[in-house]
């Protein structure tokens, strides 16, 4: 049987909304990636010590790892996922003010830690809107991430190019996106994360009552490598 109409136009504005903030979330930290030369050489850093403090980025994500379903529970996925986008664009900004390796480390920190809470809401609301559709909508999220780091890269190497200082080149890229992000916020799903759940025809809810299958446990142990 069809959606009703004002539920199908719903289901479509938060789809583009979700899509957005995929797209953006790949573009904001992929700015800063062209212009890593600018931040070595500007804090007169060995390649060793540049290396060692990007490595601090994805060390923020797995620290973080674990907040996102918190935040989530207490907040709701499209507020993490809006309002930490817009964080995380200004936290960026604190890259090329650092004054020290151990500074720039920090930022790097904070940046990758807000990025991994940011991701979990995005795929979280992404999942609520894929459950309103009724077919696998997540991959195509996916893949506007991929076209954000590339639109992101590019946007960082014109930059770079046209030998545009690195702060105002983060300030202005960070409100361009986080002014997507937040423009996002009212076309994305009101209500509990469990709402479209709860819509499920009876025969699903029968199912979902019934002891998981011999496949659930692997799948589930397959989702959470992928996570980590």
């Amino acid at each position: 049987m069809s959606q009703p109409p004002a539920l199908d136009q719903h289901a479509r504005r938060a789809r583009f909304a979700v899509s957005a903030l995929f797209l953006t979330n790949g573009a904001v930290m992929a700015n800063l990636v062209p212009r890593y030369p600018d931040v070595k050489a500007g804090l007169g850093l060995s390649n060793a010590a540049l290396g060692t403090a990007i490595a601090a980025f994805p060390l923020g994500a797995l620290l973080a790892g674990l907040l996102g379903a918190a935040l989530i529970g207490r907040f709701g996925s499209a507020a993490v996922a809006t309002l930490g986008t817009v964080v995380m664009a200004g936290a960026l900004v604190c890259v090329p003010l650092a004054g020290a390796w151990w500074i720039l480390a920090a930022a790097l920190l904070v940046v990758g830690a807000l990025d991994s809470v940011v991701d979990v809401a995005q795929n979280a609301h992404g999942f609520r809107v894929q459950r309103r559709y009724g077919r696998s909508i997540v991959n195509a999220f996916h893949g506007l991430w991929s076209v954000g780091a590339v639109l992101g890269g590019l946007m960082g190497s014109v930059a770079a190019g046209l030998d545009i200082p690195l702060t105002a080149h983060l300030i202005a890229s960070g409100a361009l996106f986080g002014a997507v992000a937040l423009g996002s916020r009212a076309l994305l799903l009101p209500g509990p994360e469990d709402a479209e759940r709860a819509e499920s025809t009876s025969a699903s809810a029968a199912a979902r009552k019934q002891r998981p299958s011999r496949r659930t446990v692997p799948v589930l142990a397959a989702l959470g490598l992928l996570a980590a």
